[in-house]
């Protein structure tokens, strides 16, 4: 085994992983395998995925690609299939970290000189023809899927046939960069090198959530199945790739769900398709019903949109023109679905029997004690694995839930638990909450931190939500401010770094399931600002005291963390 620097790895994603492993078990054991040196300079930001250093050899720059790789006849390559297809050029990403930080080096260090090195790309999903060369690169300078058996000395023989006239290191060279590097490596449970690493580690998730779209091709002959899976394990993405199926088709699609955020969210994101995948229409429940004519009061309360609200958007459905109906009904956030609201969905059908219901919902996030998708009898489909949340995060939200996913192996910090003083008032726990905003802020971008409250709504939100609903929802996606709301509001989205501050809860809500929907809401990240007897309140002493071991406690004030 070689000199592993850091030991235990934070990776990126399963390909660096799988190189890594590969490395690991076939370097001798006199080399150093290093992953994730970071440089960071006037001449920009540049990452060596992975650095072999042999002794008697020389050193080797490895960038790693996951996913689909397919080579081009510029010498470039292409990442992905289909529209997802982009354009890559890994050797030029791995000469660029090659020397930069053979330049870093130089200047921290008191060597006067450099050693063979050899900038390679590793595709360990993919295969890369044997006859493959290019102006830019040898073919001994990639690793494929095939090669991972033999990558140390594929690693060997590229430093070997690039060695020219330099000087070859010897083990205590190489020990004194490995030290020299060991600085640059960062940790992604460490909440300040995370900030870094942000935007790739969103990438990485839209990558894993692909994986769910096997799913749809085995169901694509079904005209009603039920989508289940707890929190972060991709329903919202399988439901949007499943609409942009059924346009393609040439169907009328009606996407449903029970939050204004959320419902503002996609149809932002529709906008962004192509016209043949768009959908139709994106509404809430209650925004659906209004456009079909019903009236709704002042004032109302859950029984109206029980009952009379739905009794009469069923009334104007059936007596509806085919024209105005759909070929497909598309229900996210099912469980948030009243029984009724189910039998006014069908009614939009233009074919009740043939035409296609679909569910997609998580009876643990079903805060507010609806039916759900409990009584429908459609095919059950359940997603296992949590694809969105860190592992702290994911493991501590799992003790809140009858349906357990465990993480996909997003490495991230531990949760921050911001204890307030038990007498402190409902202002002194919002003041606490922006202590908290202030810290993170400017180190990870306002376009990545959501404040979410479980009852009372932040003075923030309340004046903007106030002034102009519209205007505020599209904070959802303007990058210049942290998006301020609550936890019950915020269902079925995500920000990577999340401050949850338990204010309260209401009457009506299962405290236990709004905290299992607030925590996953934060994707890398989470910070909770609570009393503690307000935590206690919502949980068994058992989780209580589960809870209490996942986070690190920070106690009053934040700023002396």
């Amino acid at each position: 085994m070689p000199i592993l620097v850091p030991e235990n790895p934070s990776f990126a994603n399963d390909a660096e992983k799988e190189v890594w492993l590969a490395l690991n078990k076939t370097l001798p054991d006199t080399c150093w395998l290093l992953h994730g040196v970071r440089i960071t300079n006037v001449s920009g930001d540049r990452e060596g995925d992975l650095i072999v250093m042999w002794p008697e050899k020389g050193i080797a720059f490895i960038e790693i690609k996951g996913g689909y790789i397919t080579s081009k006849s510029n010498g470039k390559f292409t990442q992905g299939s289909g529209k997802n297809k982009r354009e890559i050029d890994p050797i030029d990403q791995a000469h660029g970290a090659m020397y930069q930080i053979r330049d870093w080096v130089l200047s921290h260090t008191s060597l006067r000189y450099w050693y063979p090195m050899v900038a390679m790309a590793a595709f360990p999903n993919s295969v890369l023809e044997r006859s493959y060369e290019s102006t830019r690169a040898k073919r001994s300078q990639f690793i494929d899927r095939d090669d991972l058996v033999n990558a140390s000395d594929l690693v060997r023989r590229s430093i070997e046939s690039h060695s020219g006239h330099a000087i070859a290191p010897v083990t205590e060279d190489l020990d004194r960069i490995a030290q020299a590097l060991e600085a640059n490596i960062l940790d992604v449970t460490d909440p300040a090198s995370l900030a870094l690493l942000i935007d790739s580690r969103t990438e990485l998730v839209n990558e894993l959530a692909k994986e769910n779209l096997k799913l749809l091709d085995f169901v694509s002959e079904l005209n009603r199945f039920d989508v289940r899976g707890a929190a972060g394990t991709g329903k919202t993405a399988l439901a949007l790739e499943h609409a942009k199926r059924l346009k393609r088709q040439g169907k009328r699609v009606v996407f449903l769900c029970y939050s204004r955020a959320l419902s503002a969210h996609i149809r932002h994101l529709v906008e962004s398709w192509d016209r043949s995948e768009r959908i139709d229409v994106v509404r809430t429940f209650h925004a659906l019903a209004r456009d079909w004519g019903v009236t709704v009061p002042a004032g109302v309360t859950d029984e109206f949109w029980e009952s009379t609200a739905t009794l009469e958007l069923i009334q104007r459905a059936t007596q509806a023109p085919d024209s105005e109906k759909f070929d497909a009904v598309i229900v996210d956030e099912a469980q948030d679905f009243g029984v009724n609201w189910w039998v006014a969905a069908a009614e939009l059908l233009k074919d009740k029997d043939q035409g296609g219901l679909y569910a997609f919902g998580d009876l643990g996030q079903g805060i507010f004690n609806r039916a759900g998708t409990a009584d429908l009898g459609f095919v059950p489909l359940r997603l296992h694995k949590n694809l969105r949340n860190a592992e702290p995060i994911a493991d501590a939200a799992n003790y809140l839930t009858d349906t357990p996913a465990p993480a996909a192996g997003l490495d991230g910090p531990e949760i921050r638990f911001v204890q307030v003083p038990e007498d402190a008032s409902d202002n002194e726990i919002i003041y606490a909450a922006d202590d908290v905003v202030d810290y993170l802020r400017d180190d990870y971008g306002p376009q990545h931190v959501a404040l979410l409250t479980t009852k009372s709504r932040h003075p923030v939100h309340r004046e903007l939500a106030d002034r102009a609903a519209d205007a505020y929802l599209k904070t959802l996606w303007k990058t210049d401010d942290i998006f301020y709301g609550t936890v019950s509001g915020f269902k079925g989205l995500e920000r990577n770094c999340v401050i949850l501050t338990v204010n309260g809860f209401h009457d009506e809500v299962d405290p236990k399931r709004l905290l299992y929907v607030g925590m996953t809401r934060a994707r890398d990240f989470l910070v909770i600002v609570a009393k503690r007897s307000e935590l206690a309140s919502a949980l068994n002493p058992e989780l209580m005291i589960r809870l209490e071991r996942q986070v690190i406690q920070l106690g009053e004030p934040w700023m002396n963390r």
